[in-house]
């Protein structure tokens, strides 16, 4: 386990964290009206975040089976700091709701499609909030 959050660039770096309910999100994502839905409103924390990859290097790891990504907001802007030439991730499911806002969504699964498919990756299907994508086999 991490205490810290997925940086949404290529850097480490501080971020406000902003706690609603039994969710959060980084403080400057999350809308106005969200955080209104939840009844809450927080004093956000300055959280430290770290790029997947570095995360990942740190551990030795190379190739990941299944990757689950639900982060509340930033998915495709951390998908976009894993060069996926290194890391091989099999199977990822990605959150693809954007809260309050279903005239995002379709925008979100192609976003998450565009990231991924230069890799070899496809859409498998679309599992109640999530895009469940895999990588094609290579020869």
């Amino acid at each position: 386990m991490l205490n810290a959050c997925l940086s949404p660039t290529r850097k480490a770096t501080t971020l406000n964290f902003t706690q609603y309910g039994t969710a959060g999100g980084l403080t400057d994502l999350i809308p106005d009206e969200q955080r209104e839905f939840f009844g809450y409103k927080r004093k956000p924390i300055e959280i430290q975040c770290f790029p997947l990859y570095s995360i990942l290097s740190a551990l030795g790891i190379k190739k990941i089976d299944y990757f689950s990504l639900d982060i509340e907001g930033p998915e495709v802007e951390v998908l976009q700091t894993i060069p996926l030439n290194e890391i091989i991730i099999n199977v990822l499911s990605v959150e693809k709701r954007i809260m309050n806002n279903p005239n995002g969504t379709a925008k979100k699964i192609d976003d998450i499609i565009r990231v991924l498919k230069p890799y070899g990756y496809h859409m498998e299907r679309i599992v109640y909030l999530d895009v469940i994508v895999s990588r094609l086999p290579t020869n």
